[in-house]
């Protein structure tokens, strides 16, 4: 029986580890009295230290103990649920078609917003994320980006996150914060109703940044992306061709946010897919000026 036990238990921590994707566990030893010098010392250790096992006391694990179905689903459930965060590279950071005089330096630790021309100008965060994970749908939930608009004559004063599926914005899935911000801080911005990824969505952040000062530029120290786990059946989306372009004329997409200045939401439903100030044909904010998708 304790030869039995034993398997179950050493079965657990390695369907653990898979969930986790960890190939060797990385932690101390020590975490409990019962564990000390055991072969299993350093994957008990790792489980307590993500949060996974509490012990059946403060200073006790219970090696050898009979492991229950429904002890099990709570280890299950510890190891398997939980956001994640994904930390984005900076370089994924450039000036928005609709504002050709911004651009990005990057340096090591940060990238810097730019602008050959003073004024209101728009920039581009794209998302690196995957979809799904062993098989299930990730969601997307916001993201947490650290910036930097403290410097003389700059303010950031806009922070759009966009989850893009199937060619559409989703309605209510975006989050877009107005504020006028001339602090240094790490802020973050959570979709209200986050849905489901699907393998050909993207998601970015649309940034606007008044600039009156071309010495100065706005710091963007870090973008991490937050994802939840789903139960949902991962999928790509189900596309056969191109989807339409909202603004060619036949059809106006509601759920699609506007620029500064465009006209409000229509009663009872998310934002108005209105023209641009700066394009001629063009309505999305992240399409360069006059030109259709």
């Amino acid at each position: 029986m304790k030869r039995k036990n034993i398997l179950i238990a050493v079965l657990l921590v390695t369907v653990l580890f898979a969930g986790f994707g960890v190939r060797q566990a990385y932690a101390t030893t020590g975490c409990f009295a019962d564990t000390i010098g055991s072969p299993f010392e350093t994957y008990v250790c790792w489980m307590k230290e993500m949060g996974i096992t509490g012990g059946t006391s403060p200073t006790t694990y219970g090696p050898n103990d009979n492991v229950t179905r429904g002890q099990m689903a709570v280890f299950m459930y510890k190891a398997l649920v939980g956001d994640i965060f994904i930390s984005q590279p900076l370089n994924n950071l450039g000036g928005n078609a609709n504002s050709p005089a911004a651009y990005v330096s990057f340096y090591t630790p940060y990238a810097l917003m730019q602008t050959s021309q003073i004024g209101s100008n728009a920039y581009q965060f794209f998302i690196n994320v995957p979809a799904s994970d062993h098989g299930r749908a990730l969601s997307f939930k916001g993201v947490q980006m650290c910036y930097a608009a403290s410097a003389r004559g700059v303010s950031l004063t806009r922070v759009q996150v966009q989850h893009w599926t199937n060619g559409g914005l989703p309605g209510g899935n975006f989050y877009d914060d107005q504020t006028v911000r001339t602090d240094t801080a790490c802020r973050t911005y959570l979709i209200a109703a986050p849905t489901v990824m699907q393998g050909s969505d993207h998601i970015d952040i649309y940034l606007v940044g008044n600039i009156t000062n071309t010495a100065n530029s706005i710091t963007i120290s870090s973008v991490t992306a937050i994802l939840s786990p789903s139960t949902t059946t991962a999928i790509l989306a189900p596309v056969t061709g191109a989807v339409p372009a909202p603004d060619q004329g036949n059809s106006t997409d509601p759920n699609l946010n506007p620029l500064p200045g465009n006209p409000p939401a229509a009663a009872g439903g998310a934002p108005n897919h209105a023209p641009a100030q700066n394009a001629a044909q063009g309505s999305d904010p992240n399409l360069p000026a006059g030109q259709n998708p």
